[in-house]
């Protein structure tokens, strides 16, 4: 005679499958939320990089009583990532260089002058390539509905904020 407790032991198909229909559910209900995060986090990582190189930057000239540039990596587009300099005739020395933002776009606004490089000089202003404007402005990261902005005062102060525009506090 067999005992009960052997006939017990383990699942049934049945059991398994609807196991696995109910995983199947909260899985299909936790995917956007969780590609809506990763969106957001996207857009947070690359402002947070584009702050902390223009901090640097501006830190780095202060210390250091030079011109400290930050420029595309590749030269022409930012989406290339960028790069933290010491801006001088006898060469370039490379303080810290920033990877490409993954799948996010970046929109510049600067004010007129700023020849796709931003030059921090050594009392913390910041212009563009022509040497002479004072450099102002904006650079937006965004990625489907998120969207951060990166803000450069005319006297050089850096901050992040999450709306579309840069207002002057």
């Amino acid at each position: 005679m067999r005992s009960s407790s052997s006939l017990s032991a383990g699942f049934t198909l049945i059991e398994l499958l609807i196991v696995l229909t109910i995983s199947a559910v909260l899985a299909s209900f936790a995917a956007p939320a969780l590609s809506d995060w990763i969106s957001r986090q996207n857009v947070q990582d690359a402002a947070s990089d584009f702050h902390q190189a223009l901090s640097l930057a501006r830190n780095e000239a202060r210390a250091r009583g030079e011109n400290i540039g930050v420029v595309p990596r590749d030269g022409e587009t930012w989406n290339s990532g960028w790069e933290v300099h010491r801006v001088e005739d006898s060469g370039n020395e490379l303080l810290m260089q920033y990877s490409a933002p993954t799948e996010t776009q970046l929109d510049i606004d600067f004010s007129s002058g700023w020849g796709n490089r931003i030059i921090f000089l050594p009392g913390g202003f910041a212009r563009g390539a022509d040497g002479v404007s004072l450099l102002r402005g904006q650079v937006r990261f965004s990625a489907g509905h998120h969207e951060r902005s990166v803000c450069l005062s005319a006297l050089g102060m850096v901050r992040s904020v999450r709306s579309r525009t840069c207002r002057e506090p």
